[in-house]
């Protein structure tokens, strides 16, 4: 089972104003979807790109400071972000379709590389097999918080592509604890092997699944 090092710079706080690079990915939005239900087109916006940050100075990660070896960039949001998802560590509902996967993982301070962040809370979101959010519920949202190790557990379902996105992705944001409000890191989760992966626009870290689809990673922020 592979491990995944990954790690990230500090954020400011995300229920005000996220400071995860712009959303920048996307095609025009595809209006004939009732607006609760549209795949995510990582932007507001209407002009369809796929090339990452378009300006040096909003580049993802660049603080002009140089980064230990554990850490890497942060990823866009998105617009399909909801704020108070519930705190559970299963994703998967009664009769819900899709190829069950578990990542286990722990969080650490970027600083040493070593200390556990004890009460992080790692907020993830996704689309769900057929590549759509629920944007009116809690669907394939939730808050997972870290035991006094930093180390947590998540069960959901694979993450479905949808045409503007291909490549597999889990939103996540990483929380210094519950309620403190305090934003570490907006990314998102990817996973080995997959062909529409491209590293030069795609920033978070890259999780590998093994047989039973269990990946492990370990998040410095």
């Amino acid at each position: 089972m592979g491990t995944a090092w990954v790690a990230v710079s500090g954020c400011t706080d995300a229920t005000k104003t996220s400071t995860a690079a712009p959303c920048c990915d996307a095609p025009p939005e595809d209006t004939s979807a009732p607006p609760d239900r549209r795949p995510d087109t990582g932007t507001t916006g209407s002009e369809p790109s796929d090339t990452g940050p378009q300006d040096d100075s909003g580049q993802p990660g660049d603080t002009g400071e140089p980064v230990a070896d554990c850490t890497i960039q942060s990823d866009q949001e998105g617009p399909f972000y909801t704020a108070d998802a519930p705190n559970r560590a299963d994703l998967i509902e009664a009769d819900m379709p899709g190829v069950p996967i578990v990542i286990r993982g722990q969080i650490i301070d970027a600083v040493d590389c070593a200390t556990p962040r004890a009460g992080a809370v790692l907020d993830v979101w996704h689309a769900d097999e057929a590549g759509e959010y629920d944007n009116v519920g809690f669907e394939l949202r939730g808050q997972v918080t870290c035991d006094a190790e930093g180390r947590f557990e998540l069960r959901t379902i694979r993450p479905g592509r949808y045409p503007a996105r291909p490549v597999e992705h889990i939103h996540f944001k990483i929380w210094a604890s519950a309620g403190a409000e305090v934003e570490l890191i907006t990314s998102q989760i990817y996973f080995e092997g997959d062909p529409s992966h491209d590293p030069s626009v795609h920033f978070g870290p890259v999780i590998a699944l093994d047989g039973s689809g269990t990946g492990e990673a370990l998040f410095a922020v």
